[in-house]
């Protein structure tokens, strides 16, 4: 079975492996091809979870949690937009203001191109 094929199966099922699982079974390496198919799963499992969950899920992970967690966060940020992310935590950040322009035209953007995909644009 590939790494793609375990992390659907997971998904479909609703299990939930530990992070270790994850790790071992999808990958957590330094290359695209050791990290992407966990990203996805990641992202997908905690779609509709707060942000910090995912991230904590992810440094759980072990690895290449920098990419992974930016590759993961990026699908979730698409998928929520930016005003599910915490708003402490973005007090904090550099740029918040210009970050926060680019997040909201990327969340946009995956809404209407998922609109039009889905016929109702």
């Amino acid at each position: 079975m590939t790494r793609f094929e375990t992390a659907t199966r997971w998904l479909r099922s609703g299990a939930e492996p530990k992070p270790a699982d994850v790790a071992d079974q999808l990958g957590h390496g330094t290359a695209a091809s050791d990290s992407c198919v966990t990203a996805i799963y990641v992202a997908t499992r905690f779609l509709d979870q707060p942000f910090l969950v995912l991230q904590q899920f992810v440094a759980a992970c072990a690895g290449d949690v920098d990419t992974i967690g930016a590759m993961a966060g990026a699908i979730w940020g698409a998928a929520n937009g930016s005003a599910r992310l915490p708003a402490d935590a973005l007090q904090r950040l550099e740029q918040r203001e210009r970050l926060s322009v680019i997040a909201a035209a990327l969340h946009a953007r995956t809404i209407n191109e998922g609109n039009q995909n889905l016929g109702l644009s």
